[in-house]
């Protein structure tokens, strides 16, 4: 588990500094491992970047999809505090997200 922690660590930061492609890539290797030795909260903690990083590069509908994930595992242990965090970083994805030219809403 220190292994995926450390992965989670190096991708928080790739992600923060720009170094999009190194977050993704160290992030699919912690959510490997906390996904192969059940850890729920290092999966829920470790989805939030792979949303930011997709936010941050435009990919709107997969920033929420990482997003909802993230939110349903953080709800599940009753981790309020990163819930609300989780809610805010959904909220500007979905604000960033553009119209679908489906919706005939006016």
């Amino acid at each position: 588990m220190r292994e995926a922690v450390a992965l989670n660590g190096v991708g928080w930061y790739a992600a923060r500094v720009g170094e999009y492609d190194v977050a993704r890539e160290h992030c699919q290797a912690a959510l490997a491992l906390f996904r192969r030795y059940p850890d729920l909260e290092g999966e829920a903690v470790t989805l939030d970047i792979p949303g930011f990083v997709e936010h941050h590069t435009g990919h709107q509908l997969q920033a929420v999809h990482h997003y909802e994930q993230s939110l349903a595992l953080l709800r599940t242990l009753g981790h309020t505090y990163h819930v609300a965090g989780t809610l805010a970083d959904l909220g500007r994805a979905h604000a960033a997200t553009p119209p679908d030219p489906r919706d005939t809403r006016s």
